[in-house]
């Protein structure tokens, strides 16, 4: 596995592309960063391989470390930043998409909705209609079990268009 070497003029986007490739490969990767304005771009090349690993599963864990690199035969110290990827455990990766129901419930009570329906039926009224729904929805299983509404349906629902 080649060691990314990493400068302050580096492209973000490929170190990011070339840190993922060695994740799904090795497992692991390590970049080797000269001065702050290189570890500056190896950071932000971390943040950018996060997003592309996290759908995967993958979670992207860095750690950075001093170490000492000869340049033009003269030691320099530099940073060194080990990376490994692990599986997602949970929910501890907010990276992850992950498909989350909303209860018919919940999306009536939303102040976009109390709001059209308040538009439509009219003050206290539209509070009474959707305290109505909300109690019927409640009693059945199988409306209480509603799954996440696609937003296209629910503004062709409101708004007629």
């Amino acid at each position: 596995m080649e060691i990314l070497k990493i400068s302050s003029k580096s492209n973000v986007n490929s170190v990011a592309g070339a840190l993922t490739a060695q994740i799904k490969e090795f497992g692991k990767s390590e970049m080797q960063a000269v001065g702050a304005g290189a570890l500056n771009q190896a950071v932000k090349a971390v943040a950018i391989a996060r997003g592309f690993v996290a759908p995967m599963g993958i979670n992207l864990v860095c750690i950075p470390a001093f170490t000492e690199v000869e340049i033009d035969n003269e030691n320099k110290s530099a940073i060194k930043v080990n990376c490994k990827g692990g599986k997602v455990n949970g929910s501890k990766n907010s990276l992850v998409k992950r498909e989350q129901k909303q209860t018919f419930s919940t999306f009536l009570s939303t102040d976009a909705m109390k709001k059209k329906i308040n538009e439509m039926v009219g003050g206290e009224k539209g509070q009474q209609f959707v305290t109505s729904i909300i109690s019927a929805v409640s009693t059945n299983p199988q409306l209480a079990e509603c799954e996440k509404f696609n937003d296209s349906f629910c503004s062709i629902s409101w708004t007629g268009s």
